[in-house]
């Protein structure tokens, strides 16, 4: 009789880790199917992002949610008032523009020629700078208020270049 009672406990002993497996194997077999199926998801979601071209390419190119570049033509530095040139995107590329660059403080950024670190300056510090340097060495960058153009007030970067480029 005292050899069924030590089966017995092994018994339970034996039975509590077979139900601590099965847990613990059920746990990680549905945790992993579920990470599979989020994967899954996100990469489907990511291939149906890809296969549309990117806003700036495509024809609702919109200059107040997306950075346009310009070929600053003339500047007047005391209304802030400027020519540019579109260079991109694309679709505007050689349109003229009259507009004026109103940028929060310390909000536009100045790269020198050669330079990868920006100067942070003002808006009147940009277009004295603008009015000091030949027009063809200026490239700028830049977020509209509208889709007209009538002014540039967001992502104000001024690119001094080595010389000419021929944009077109």
């Amino acid at each position: 009789m005292n050899w069924i009672f030590r089966y017995k406990w092994l018994m339970v002993v034996g039975v509590v880790l077979l139900l601590a497996w099965a847990g613990y194997y059920y746990y990680w077999t549905i945790r992993h199917v579920e990470s599979e199926q989020i994967l899954i998801k996100t990469r489907q979601s990511d291939t149906k992002e890809s296969l549309s071209p990117p806003v700036e390419l495509s024809a609702e190119y919109d200059p107040s949610l997306n950075v346009a570049v310009f070929r600053v033509m003339e500047v007047e530095p005391v209304g802030g008032k400027v020519m540019l040139k579109y260079l991109w995107p694309n679709e505007r590329a050689g349109e003229d523009i009259s507009t004026v660059i109103f940028c929060p403080t310390w909000g536009s950024k100045i790269f020198d020629q050669g330079s990868n670190i920006p100067r942070y300056v003002t808006n009147a510090t940009l277009l004295g700078v603008m009015a000091e340097t030949p027009p063809e060495r200026l490239l700028l960058q830049g977020r509209c208020a509208d889709t007209d153009c009538s002014m540039i007030n967001q992502d104000c970067q001024l690119t001094i270049t080595q010389g000419v480029r021929n944009e077109e």
